[in-house]
């Protein structure tokens, strides 16, 4: 079993074997395959344009460009998720990872 802890004799370690991320990777992979080849099937870009009155490479770069800007966003907090996660790792006691501020 994965933890966020690694070490698994740790009471208040979060069990994450059950957790996804996928943070939209299937999504993001179709736009850049589609402005590489503009002849690229991508259905499901298609059917997304459609409905919302666009046109594939509108889409694609809609898309393309939210991924780059949650990526800028989302540095700090992951970077600050992972110190927490270090400290984490290196606590012995609970009042250790009691004084770990988020």
């Amino acid at each position: 079993m994965k933890y966020l802890s690694q070490n698994v004799n740790r009471p208040w370690a979060f069990p994450i074997q059950n957790v996804k991320f996928n943070h939209g990777r299937s999504k993001s992979k179709k736009p850049k395959a589609f402005t590489a080849d503009p002849q690229t099937a991508v259905p499901l870009l298609a059917a997304i344009a459609t409905a919302r009155s666009l046109t594939v490479a509108e889409l694609a770069f809609r898309i393309m460009s939210n991924r780059i800007a949650f990526s800028n966003a989302a540095g700090t907090p992951i970077g600050r998720r992972q110190v927490a996660e270090d400290l984490i790792d290196l606590a012995v006691t609970k009042e250790d990872v009691a004084v770990i501020a988020w």
